[in-house]
């Protein structure tokens, strides 16, 4: 039987079909890996905003007894606690619900 007959009647017994049906499998498999790894990528790159709101802690603001503390007030607080340290710098929101960053250095 020649191998163009061969190929005819039973196609799943020549080699060089078995070759291309492991070359289309396995190339099917890679580019369908790098196509699934470039949609989630490209939709964490488009939705990293929402995402990072959504897995992010947020910081919750329990109101005090009594009115805010200065920031004097505070940098005294923060050198209590931290007297190896200097308050460098003091942000105060605008909104009295979000806290009230202090930046610390030591040393230079």
């Amino acid at each position: 039987m020649s191998s163009w007959e061969k190929w005819l009647n039973r196609p799943q017994t020549v080699w060089l079909r078995r070759a291309l049906f492991q070359i289309h499998l396995w190339t099917g498999i890679g580019l369908g890996l790098y196509v699934l790894l470039m949609s989630v990528s490209g939709s964490v790159l488009i939705y990293r905003r929402q995402l990072a709101k959504t897995f992010s802690h947020e910081q919750r603001i329990a109101p005090g007894p009594g009115a805010p503390m200065t920031v004097d007030e505070l940098k005294q607080v923060a050198k209590r606690y931290y007297p190896e340290y200097e308050v460098t710098r003091v942000y105060e929101r605008k909104n009295p619900d979000q806290p009230v960053e202090i930046l610390l250095a030591r040393g230079e």
